[in-house]
């Protein structure tokens, strides 16, 4: 009777402490890249963040703060998780791969309206209609455009597309582009450095002049002041500066007729939201956590506003595999820029 009272006692106390204490997260930190004004994103994204809190509690983490920082550049985002500053990353697809051997670990990709135009053929985008997004079909990659701007050079540029003809390298090697402050954007860096190469087999470093950096509205800005010809961004930027074409840059004519695609790039996978497993908090309790919080965030319609800065309306779960595309292209473009 003894020895089984013993046994007991020995059983419970291992149940004990066996017991998972609840985590607790004294700040959460997030971190994303300026996509547009920065003040402007962090003004929208300030909503998230009672709703994180009390999205997590549901999965039995504590959060007692949360902090959302918009960072310099994507490459900011990737250096942040991966020195464990920050727990989870809001970042680009090609971001993740620079990152994923320095402890990123990709979570759920982003999920946005598929546009009515996905030609190849750059003439078939300037019909000077607005690209439209149906947002009852989700798709988890994006198209990058190459953009001619209103300037001289810009319509010479389009005048070539739009009576199917091909650009001659010489011609577009002497103009200006507007390109991303980040080298590992894979909308304004990557994927168009690549289109550069399979088209003409050559890269930004090889045009005349130096690109300006910047955001896509600072691009979108530059090309209305006729400060570079040939800008970049995704498949419906456009539209989604459509307003401020003609209120804030002033311009008389509506933007879909004074910009042209003269390039389209390969598919692109979405934006991650990505963990740092480098980071001491980052459990796996943690990460199916975030998993969960975040698939309900984004359908919740009070948070509708955070998320139209990413234009994201849902998110799947991904693995490394799925990113295997993205990591070629990054790889043939490192390479060709290292040689």
């Amino acid at each position: 009777m003894k020895k089984l009272l013993l046994i007991l006692c020995l059983v419970l106390v291992a149940c004990e402490s066996a017991e998972v204490t609840p985590q607790t997260i004294t700040e959460l930190k997030i971190v994303t890249a300026p996509i547009i004004d920065p003040q402007k994103m962090i003004d929208s994204l300030e909503i998230l963040k009672p709703a994180i809190i009390e999205e997590f509690q549901k999965e039995g983490i504590t959060i007692e703060s949360v902090t959302i920082e918009v960072l310099t550049s994507h490459n900011a985002t990737g250096e942040a998780l991966s020195s464990s500053t920050a727990h989870i990353g809001l970042i680009g697809a090609t971001t993740y791969v620079e990152y994923m051997n320095d402890g990123l670990v990709p979570l759920l990709a982003a999920s946005r309206a598929k546009v009515n135009k996905d030609s190849t053929n750059p003439k078939d985008w300037n019909n000077q209609q607005p690209t439209l997004r149906d947002p009852a079909v989700l798709t988890s990659s994006i198209q990058a455009l190459v953009l001619a701007g209103p300037s001289e050079k810009g319509q010479t540029l389009a005048n070539y597309v739009n009576k199917n003809e091909i650009i001659p390298w010489e011609v577009i090697q002497e103009t200006q582009w507007c390109i991303s402050s980040s080298t590992t954007s894979s909308i304004a860096y990557i994927y168009p450095n690549l289109w550069l190469y399979e088209t003409y087999e050559k890269l930004f470093s090889d045009l005349v002049n130096q690109p300006l950096q910047g955001t896509f509205s600072d691009t979108i800005s530059a090309l209305a002041l006729e400060q570079c010809d040939v800008g970049l961004g995704y498949s419906f930027i456009l539209s989604d500066f459509e307003k401020a074409w003609n209120e804030d840059f002033k311009r008389k004519a509506n933007i879909f007729s004074e910009i042209n695609v003269i390039g389209v790039t390969r598919h692109i996978q979405n934006d991650v939201v990505a963990v740092s497993e480098n980071h001491v908090e980052v459990t796996e309790e943690f990460k199916l956590a975030t998993i969960n919080v975040f698939k309900r965030l984004v359908v919740r319609e009070d948070m509708a506003t955070a998320f139209k800065v990413f234009n994201i309306l849902g998110y799947q779960e991904v693995n490394i595999e799925d990113y295997n595309d993205t990591i070629a292209a990054y790889e043939f473009v490192r390479e060709k820029i290292n040689e």
